[in-house]
């Protein structure tokens, strides 16, 4: 892939983030605006659209300084800048969100209880059969690998700079070959349990709430096919070659952008609600940690979806498994 078709793609990406971070989906939820609890007509006023203001300033600075860090790496060979110009976007978002948090803290007032819908008793479905499709794609890819191991050269590129050349060869060992089929196992692994947590254990308390838990069960899976499909085109690299980024990149983009934009205009629908948590147990307004709440999943206040209630003890166990994977992919990748 040329390398200018690669600055676009992850200056696009980049762009895209931006983007996301400042959609009202990310940091208005009904009565929740930047993880603070305000009256009704708090949102609509003069001093929160400053706060907006401001925010989606500071947002686009750092996304440009990110951008401009990826183009500078990319002119002068240094793909270590490259690679910090994401960790500069999350850094300037979380600093741009923090600073609105506290411009709206002064307009703090006491959560209102949401009055739940009869629903009946909705029945949470897991999608096992899709979840377990992608797991068998894997193992396909596997077994596909070990019949045709003969056929795979003695050294083989295992890793492509920013011109698109190879820079790291390894040979056919099962760690090289089978390395990014287990680092794929675990991810699909762990996103088929958060799919089962959101059954499971999400509030489903009203039609809203019904439609959002069933979006987000479809970016998860959705998620889970691409990165089936996205790490088996990479293990069979040896064999066939690289996948052609100059498709395989934007098929991608255009995926993801069709999974989460339908779960962003749910999070931020008329009818759209917000959990009544108390604020005081939100450190930062990021990380919920309430002893007394036996909730595992609460809504998050900055983002869409849920996050862990970290006094659950299950909670601890989930992120010490997350940790396995990057731990995984250091050792076999």
């Amino acid at each position: 892939m040329h390398p200018v078709a690669i600055l676009v793609c992850v200056v696009l990406t980049l762009a895209g983030v931006a983007f996301l971070l400042a959609s009202p989906a990310v940091f208005r939820h009904a009565s929740i605006f930047f993880s603070v609890t305000v009256p009704g007509d708090f949102a609509p006023s003069a001093r929160a659209r400053k706060i907006v203001r401001r925010y989606r300033l500071s947002l686009g600075i750092a996304a440009c300084l990110a951008a401009a860090m990826t183009c500078f790496g990319a002119a002068c060979g240094k793909p270590e800048f490259i690679g910090f110009a994401p960790l500069v976007l999350i850094a300037g978002g979380i600093v741009s969100f923090l600073i609105a948090r506290h411009a709206t803290l002064p307009a703090t007032a006491a959560p209102a209880q949401i009055a739940p819908t009869p629903l009946g008793k909705p029945v949470p479905h897991t999608p096992w059969v899709p979840i377990a499709v992608p797991f068998l794609i894997l193992i396909s890819t596997a077994l596909w690998l070990a019949a045709h191991r003969a056929a795979i050269p003695a050294r083989f590129p295992v890793h492509w700079g920013f011109s698109g050349r190879p820079d790291r060869f390894a040979a056919p060992t099962s760690r090289s070959l089978f390395g990014p089929l287990v680092v794929a196992g675990e991810i699909c692994v762990l996103l088929g349990a958060l799919v089962w947590a959101v059954g499971s254990y999400a509030p489903w308390r009203s039609e809203w709430t019904v439609r959002f838990n069933r979006a987000l069960v479809r970016v998860l899976v959705g998620a889970v096919w691409l990165v089936a499909l996205l790490l088996s085109c990479i293990a069979l690299s040896p064999l066939y070659g690289p996948p052609p980024m100059q498709i395989l990149l934007p098929l991608l983009a255009a995926a993801l952008a069709a999974l989460i934009i339908p779960l962003a205009r749910v999070s931020s629908s008329p009818d759209a609600e917000s959990e009544a948590t108390p604020d005081d147990k939100w450190a930062a307004g990021i990380f919920y940690f309430n002893r007394r709440d036996p909730a595992l999943l609460v809504q998050k206040r900055f983002g869409i979806g849920y996050t862990f209630n970290f006094a659950h003890p299950v909670a601890w166990v989930a992120i010490a498994l997350t940790l396995l994977i990057p731990i995984t992919a250091l050792i076999l990748l």
